[in-house]
């Protein structure tokens, strides 16, 4: 698991940015906001997955002699993202 947070670490800064956003948006509004961010979410996880695919290729090579694959790798990190998502948007719901 050590090795998918360390992939993680790589953008965790924007997709908590865009976490901590659809939070916000969502705090006023109702539950029907939630599909919209999660959407919202979905796409940009996908244009930073595309980003670090082409600018950081080079890292690939020590996962992959770690033994995980990218797909491994970008749907570990795409399931915890979204994970730290649901329960954030949860609580905002809640409030």
């Amino acid at each position: 698991m050590n090795v998918i947070f360390t992939f993680y670490r790589n953008f965790i800064w924007p997709a908590n940015l865009v976490t901590l956003v659809s939070c916000y948006l969502m705090l006023g509004g109702s539950g029907k906001n939630a599909v919209y961010m999660f959407w919202m979410k979905l796409i940009t996880g996908f244009f930073f997955g595309v980003f670090f695919e082409f600018f950081h290729a080079q890292q690939f090579c020590f996962y992959n002699n770690l033994g995980y694959s990218k797909t491994r790798l970008f749907t570990t990190a795409a399931i915890l993202d979204l994970f730290i998502w649901s329960v954030l948007t949860v609580i905002v719901l809640l409030i």
